[in-house]
């Protein structure tokens, strides 16, 4: 993960596109657990309410599953495909 610049629109939405596309590139992997809430905020230099939203919305999606006490993970049954498609 790299540091970003943020565009216009909410940021927690473009945060949730930059993990899309860190999926689709293959970049996180179904299973995987994604790095921690505080971890994302420091590299992307947002506050970690704005991450919790985004993997809020991805949760919502069924991209992400959290696993309480354990962390958000990749969900193991999602189509690379499919996220391409939503990008």
């Amino acid at each position: 993960m790299t540091k970003k610049k943020w565009t216009e629109g909410p940021i927690y939405l473009q945060i949730a596109e930059e993990i899309l596309k860190m999926i689709a590139r293959g970049e996180l992997h179904p299973g995987e657990k994604i790095p921690s809430t505080r971890t994302l905020a420091e590299t992307w230099i947002v506050y970690p309410n704005t991450i919790v939203s985004a993997l809020f919305e991805l949760e919502q999606k069924k991209i992400l599953e959290s696993r309480r006490g354990l962390g958000n993970f990749i969900c193991e049954n999602i189509s690379i495909e499919n996220v391409k498609k939503e990008l």
